[in-house]
């Protein structure tokens, strides 16, 4: 025992072999270095060792690990070679361990794993052992320990400490704690294995685990009801089953009722929300619609407005060069020569412009210059109060100036009838007329332009 606690010192302080793992149990692996034969040490006649599967004899000697000796090439026997240590030999138990065995029992009290030990042994030289050995080598060694230390405690060579009393209440406790943990679990399979045994005596058992609980309750407590079939009034005893299964069943179709309405009444708040989202989807294009249109308008209300700025230009630099010169209001004469101002109604064909004419109460004969120069100057002389409100009437803007008035009505005038013909005139002009006539045609491109806008 002293070279144990002399050996667990001097590892104490070494380097870790490898991190202890939580599992300390034999890994069920059967893919192991070699196969492990058991022995014990049974020589026959002829010298040979045979296995007795791990029983404990009377003998000294314990051959838990692999045998050191293998067939050699001229059939006779050999020492093996292993890799990384020494092959496992024959080796007596006893509780003088050795460098090995206390080892071995260092690193599994510390929580080391088979495998780990025998990579540990292997590395540092030592006996190599089969992983499935480490354990039961482990438990003999403890084993022989413990009993040579009763055996020291019968003689009254060792004695108990404060400390090994204190922490024996210590462990006791806790394996105490541990069994009754152990006992609440067995405890809380209790009924579910009755039930289960139920069903295997009777097939058409559907006794749960807490119904066989109660009963057994109430049974052992006088509680239970009394079956039918052994009662002394049975016809009441069914009587009063056939009531409660009756409000049962109404109480079930209530039930399956409330929940029809409710999930009816889900179904049609989902196909009301849904129907508002649609609404909603449908109001938010009409007003991205709305607002296209408003944006449009105003598009179009700006290209208005600066073609009768344009108009109104043209009117101001036509009346500057032709100061002193004024339009008749009733031409009679109806000459070629007339000065002409830029109209939208200039476009329209000879008849539309008679008709015109004739609907506003205005000379319609002569050339189509002069109508178009008369329908301007019945224009012109109205108020700028009369001009809005025909712009009111006819649609568009009331802002602007009398020259703007005049034009949005001329171009309403000129896009109502539904054949507006694009052409000019195709008469041959004088030489004196010709650079009047370009000017007038640069004008008349340029605001065309801007119509087109």
């Amino acid at each position: 025992m002293s070279d144990f606690l002399h050996f667990y010192d001097e590892y104490d302080d070494e380097r870790p072999i490898a991190e202890p793992v939580e599992n300390r149990g034999r890994r069920k692996n059967p893919a192991v270095d070699l196969p492990v034969i058991l022995r014990t040490r049974n020589d026959d006649e002829n010298g040979e060792v045979h296995g007795n599967n791990g029983v404990e004899t009377d003998s000294a000697i314990d051959f838990t690990f692999m045998s050191v000796y293998q067939e050699g090439a001229n059939g006779k026997r050999q020492l093996m070679r292993v890799q990384g240590g020494r092959a496992a030999a024959p080796k007596a138990i006893n509780t003088q361990a050795d460098d090995d065995d206390a080892m071995l029992v260092w690193m599994k009290n510390m929580g080391y794993s088979d495998k780990q030990v025998v990579d540990a042994f292997a590395r540092d030289g030592r006996t190599v052992y089969s992983t499935t050995s480490i354990t039961g080598r482990y438990t003999r060694v403890l084993r022989a320990q413990e009993n040579e230390y009763d055996e020291l405690l019968e003689r009254e060579l060792v004695e108990w400490t404060a400390e090994d009393d204190e922490e024996l209440m210590k462990a006791y406790q806790k394996v105490n704690e541990e069994i009754y943990a152990a006992f609440k679990r067995i405890r809380d399979k209790r009924f579910r294995m009755v039930a289960t045994a139920m069903r295997k005596e009777v097939p058409t058992s559907k006794y749960s685990a807490k119904a066989c609980y109660d009963r057994y309750n109430g049974l052992v407590n006088g509680t239970a009801c009394i079956p039918v079939d052994v009662h002394d009034e049975p016809e009441r005893v069914k009587t009063e089953r056939d009531a409660r299964v009756a409000a049962a069943e109404n109480e079930r179709r209530k039930n399956l009722a409330l929940e029809a309405a409710a999930i009816k009444k889900q179904e049609a708040q989902e196909a009301t929300a849904k129907r508002l989202k649609e609404m909603r989807t449908v109001k938010a294009m009409d007003r991205k619609e709305e607002r296209l249109k408003k944006e449009t308008e105003m598009r179009l209300n700006k290209a208005a407005e600066a073609k009768a700025a344009m108009f109104a230009h043209h009117i101001k630099v036509r009346a500057a060069r032709d100061k002193g010169k004024q339009v008749a209001a009733d031409d009679e004469i109806g000459s070629d020569d007339d000065e002409r101002v830029i109209d939208p109604r200039e476009d329209m064909s000879v008849e539309d412009l008679r008709h015109l004419c004739k609907k506003k109460g205005i000379n319609n004969r002569g050339k189509k210059l002069q109508m178009v120069n008369r329908l301007y100057v019945s224009d012109e002389r109205m108020t700028i109060p009369a001009l809005k409100a025909r712009c009111r009437e006819i649609g568009r803007p009331t802002g602007g100036t009398k020259d703007m008035l005049l034009y949005r009505i001329a171009d309403h005038e000129a896009r109502s009838y539904s054949k507006p013909i694009e052409k000019r005139r195709k008469k041959a002009l004088s030489k004196a007329e010709k650079a009047q006539a370009q000017e007038d045609q640069e004008l008349h491109d340029m605001f065309h332009k801007i119509n087109a806008i």
